[in-house]
């Protein structure tokens, strides 16, 4: 009997092992596959051509909080960007920074930022699938000695 149990516990583990694997949307330009291991359980990648601008169809921010500009001397007279991938799935987790100019100046304030960040899951993803997301946080002080720099390297216009 003992053994009977046994294997039939080890063949329902094995059917859920094959529906969960079944159940992966389709990876996008990030080859999920190369990342970190605390990436693989993504099901959605929304930062894949396919998803591009679909983050509000399942996950929408219900806590969003805007990072202060860090006003240490160092950086008072700093402008600049922290670009992050993490995975989403009600709070950011497995955060990495994938780009941040200049390096090391915004970083912390930001990833304190991000971690308070609140999602919940839309109609469409009622599964609450974990996705993949990158978004990027920008620094800008009015009395910056790097803004060109940063505009060119963090893509965007600020008067």
């Amino acid at each position: 009997m003992m053994k009977q149990i046994c294997v039939l516990m080890v063949g329902i583990f094995g059917l859920c092992a094959c529906a969960s694997k079944n159940a992966v949307v389709p990876k996008g330009s990030i080859n999920i596959a190369d990342l970190d291991l605390k990436f693989k359980s993504v099901q959605i990648d929304l930062t894949s051509d396919k998803y591009k601008g679909d983050i509000d169809k399942y996950w929408q921010p219900v806590k969003k909080t805007i990072p202060s500009h860090p006003m240490s001397e160092e950086t008072s007279r700093l402008s600049g960007c922290v670009e992050f991938l993490f995975v989403v799935d009600e709070k950011a987790k497995n955060i990495k920074i994938s780009q941040a100019y200049p390096e090391g100046a915004f970083d912390h304030v930001a990833t304190q930022t991000l971690k308070e960040w609140r999602w919940t899951p839309t109609r469409k993803n009622e599964q609450k699938l974990p996705a993949l997301l990158k978004i990027q946080m920008d620094f800008v002080s009015d009395i910056s000695e790097n803004k060109l720099e940063a505009q060119q390297h963090c893509g965007w216009q600020h008067p």
